[in-house]
């Protein structure tokens, strides 16, 4: 455990090193744009016994080199870079760039600004959270009451580092660091199980109480039950909110909404949301990100754009210039369009959202695969449970719920405070909400009775 009185290092000056000797090493009519980044977590991980394990993984910088070349351009991937590496890449690259026209039209409006950015300077002292750990696993049991047990209790901290540079322009750094706390109960008889997180940029802004009493409204929803349900109206518990809000903003960005959306909170994605997963200055191709609304309060849809894509069907529509939204894909070797952190603007108290008796969703799983969408429809299976301000009081049979993006954005009404993002191609916010089901799925739905 000698690890624990570390702190992850940050290493965002070696990559700098790197970009420059990168830089350095292109010819006269040569230009070169270098993207690096990494990622490196520790990862406590305690039990009920007080068996404790650590797992620390220091990853090293990789991403992609653009070498453009007298009108000609090729993307140069390197998962991970060093100086050896590099050159050999560029060696490489000058005969590649011979097939590849330049873009012509490209949107270079928006690079980041040179010098370094971070979410914070605050970093976990693992040694000492060590000693707190107990008094978590307890408060999680205590929340759980006699519905179930803690098993497993896991604090992570995580730190992604990324680097910028392209020939005749000064460097820039972003560094995000935030810490995960994940939990896993068991039901009273160890018959069932489930895990489930919560993320912020430091320990102390977590909301353990909370973690208790989804995990609480989880594991009660999944005792099986038989009595099924259509109400108006339904709680999402912060993991199905942002289960629901990842599925739409994915279709959002294949199938833009038709106009006149009538919707009750803004849909916004922003770069820089300091407890979010992939709160970064800069996107992959060097552009600053901002604070955009995806879609407006009004219903109005604003587009994103990479340097050579855009997500209108309609080039009037289109931005102008880059927004920030170029995710580095190592897969495909070619940067993709993407949100970064997407959350719904907040207009209720979560005390609110779960006063009274509700039916609250604790699982909203996606039917179908995303990809082979068409028209923008998608499709739930929502995992519910009947509570009382806030506390189960019995599982109900799960159903399927589907329409189209606008109808699910239509429907939401209630949003809370965020309260944790979720990792993935793209983060997410989850918070509790509020939806009226009715709006969903059009004429001949399953709620037409009651409407």
């Amino acid at each position: 455990m000698d690890r624990l009185v570390k702190t992850l290092t940050e290493r965002a000056s070696e990559a700098l090193a790197l970009a420059q000797h990168i830089s350095q090493a292109a010819r006269a009519a040569e230009t070169t744009h270098t993207y690096l980044d990494r990622q490196a977590h520790r990862q406590l991980t305690v039990d009920t016994t007080g068996a404790k394990r650590l797992r620390v993984d220091d990853g090293g910088f990789g991403g992609y080199i653009r070498l453009e070349q007298r009108g000609r351009e090729v993307h140069l991937s390197a998962p991970d870079m060093n100086h050896d590496s590099a050159e050999r890449l560029l060696h490489a690259g000058r005969f590649h760039c011979a097939l590849t026209p330049a873009i012509a039209a490209e949107r270079r409006d928006g690079k980041a600004t040179a010098g370094g950015w971070e979410n914070t300077s605050k970093r976990l002292d693992l040694s000492a959270t060590v000693h707190d750990t107990d008094a978590m696993l307890r408060g999680l049991g205590d929340s759980l009451g006699a519905d179930g047990t803690v098993g497993q209790l896991a604090i992570t901290d995580i730190l992604h580092e990324a680097v910028f540079a392209e020939s005749g322009r000064d460097p820039s750094w972003s560094r995000n660091y935030g810490v995960e706390v994940g939990a896993t109960a068991h039901s009273a008889d160890t018959s069932r199980g489930i895990t489930l997180t919560r993320y912020a940029s430091t320990l102390d802004a977590i909301d353990l109480d909370g973690l208790g009493r989804e995990l609480r409204l989880r594991l009660a929803a999944t005792a099986g039950a038989t009595r099924t349900w259509a109400p108006a109206t339904a709680t999402f518990t912060p993991t199905a909110s942002a289960q629901i809000l990842r599925n739409l903003v994915s279709t959002l960005l294949l199938n833009p909404l038709p106009p006149h959306v009538d919707m009750h909170a803004a849909l916004v994605d922003e770069g820089r949301a300091p407890d979010a997963y992939h709160a970064q200055a800069f996107d992959c191709e060097g552009v600053a990100t901002g604070r955009r609304e995806l879609v407006s309060a009004t219903g109005k849809q604003n587009h994103i754009a990479t340097r050579l894509e855009h997500s209108s069907e309609n080039m009037h529509e289109a931005p102008n210039c880059a927004t920030g939204h170029a995710r580095w894909d190592r897969t495909k070797n070619f940067p993709q369009m993407s949100a970064t952190n997407v959350s719904l603007t907040a207009n209720s108290d979560e005390s609110d959202l779960l006063a009274g008796e509700r039916h609250v969703v604790v699982d909203a799983r996606s039917l179908g695969v995303e990809e082979n969408r068409s028209g923008g429809h998608i499709a739930f299976r929502l995992m519910t449970v009947r509570a009382v301000d806030g506390r189960p009081v019995e599982p109900l049979a799960p159903i399927t719920l589907n329409g189209t993006v606008g109808d699910f954005l239509a429907a939401i009404r209630h949003v809370g405070p965020t309260v944790t993002h979720y990792p993935g191609m793209f983060s997410v916010a989850g918070a509790y909400l509020e939806m009226y089901l009715p709006t969903v799925g059009g004429e001949g739905g399953m709620f037409d009775d009651i409407r």
